[in-house]
């Protein structure tokens, strides 16, 4: 009798089991979903929990550092109490005005080196004008000036070089502007760093260092340096002439507009040297790699009516490399010649030394949109082996360029 109600209770106790096991198997997976979600909810509270760490840390580094600023305010201002001079020849406290240029990266406007001594002296006029409306707009008046002194430190021959190659200005001209640039006053100096560029930046800031700290000085006016080097604590004394040269801008800048260029804007090509190339009619004609170009016009019967043979790349301007190699977008406005009538000779010759100056694009790091129409260099005619590469001093400057 047992036996048969066992029997019959099989189905009743077969489902209960499953609804068991269907039940277990619910809370199981709801489990898992959970631990999940709460598991990428810790995950984001710990990164949350790192960046108010971070941010911590950050406030604290500043707030450390503010302490610190402050205790080299107290002492320097001590220390200024201190070093009061009680001699009545002594220049009046903060009424000097010093200005430092780095003439490697930065150099007066073109048409002012053109002009020579005149030009000197418009720019020696500009400066002194564009400092004092700068010091005016600090509230600072010109009475309060005491003295005035202008230092460039360059590599005088190679900035020379670079500058009549660009055909910025003859030698003549460079020599004239800057002998009247440092005649203009006993307290204008030129001074000539030597083959190392370096050393200009270094007699610089040696000498920005040595005058914002004394206390005699009223401002420090610099120009072609890098402003993110200064020391905040002597900012407030710092004015910077508005170049191409990167660094921060909560500086007080004065503008540098048709007053100075960047010398890096100088098309890198200028600074080779000229090759002769051939003779037509008894006129060398030689090939100036000075220029962007080069190709002075063959004196030829097809071009004697609109040139002579006389004529000199000092009174023309170059062939354009674009015009006659690729297609030239500028123009009428385009700089260099297009109306020379060149030999086959003469345009192989144009095409090789192109190949010696690097590409814009290539060197800015982009791809050429010509590729391989584009008449400049993408690769270094040296090779890896250039030793201006190691120097530092190679225009092929993008890595891939020395392949």
């Amino acid at each position: 009798m047992s036996t048969s109600t066992s029997i019959d209770n099989v189905p009743a106790l077969r489902t209960a089991w499953h609804g068991c096991f269907d039940r277990l198997l619910y809370l199981s997976s709801a489990t898992f979903q959970q631990n999940e979600s709460l598991a990428l909810k810790v995950e984001r509270l710990t990164a949350a929990l790192e960046d108010y760490k971070g941010a911590y840390t950050e406030a604290q580094d500043k707030i450390e550092a503010n302490k610190r600023h402050i205790l080299w305010l107290n002492d320097k201002l001590g220390a200024d109490e201190s070093r009061k001079l009680p001699t009545t020849n002594a220049c009046p406290r903060g009424s000097l005005v010093h200005c430092a240029l780095e003439g490697n990266n930065i150099m007066f406007d073109p048409v002012l080196l053109a002009r020579g001594l005149e030009g000197a002296e418009d720019a020696v006029e500009q400066v002194r004008k564009r400092i004092a409306i700068e010091l005016s707009r600090q509230g600072i008046q010109a009475q309060e000036v005491s003295s005035f002194s202008i230092n460039i430190y360059f590599n005088k021959e190679q900035v020379a070089e670079s500058l009549t190659s660009s055909n910025i200005c003859t030698r003549e001209q460079f020599d004239a502007f800057f002998t009247g640039f440092s005649n203009a006053s006993p307290k204008y100096l030129v001074v000539d760093v030597g083959p190392d560029t370096s050393q200009a930046a270094r007699k610089l800031s040696d000498y920005v260092e040595t005058f914002v700290s004394l206390p005699s000085t009223l401002r420090v006016i610099c120009g072609g340096v890098d402003t993110g080097v200064v020391d905040p604590a002597v900012q407030e004394q710092l004015i910077f002439f508005d170049t191409s040269i990167s660094g921060v801008t909560n500086i007080p800048m004065i503008s540098g507009k048709s007053l100075f260029f960047d010398m890096e804007s100088l098309e890198p090509t200028r600074k080779l040297s000229p090759l002769n190339v051939g003779r037509r009619g008894g006129v060398t004609l030689p090939l100036e790699l000075g220029s962007l170009a080069g190709l002075v016009s063959p004196s030829s019967k097809s071009s004697s009516s609109a040139r002579s043979s006389s004529t000199t790349p000092s009174s023309n301007p170059p062939p354009c490399n674009e015009h006659y190699l690729m297609s030239c977008s500028k123009g009428t406005s385009c700089r260099y010649s297009h109306s020379y009538k060149l030999t086959h000779e003469q345009m192989a010759t144009l095409a090789e030394n192109a190949k010696k100056a690097p590409c814009n694009w290539m060197k800015n790091g982009l791809k050429c949109p010509y590729e391989d129409k584009c008449c400049w260099g993408h690769v270094c005619p040296n090779g890896p082996s250039c030793v201006h590469l190691s120097r530092g001093k190679c225009w092929f400057k993008e890595e891939s360029m020395h392949t």
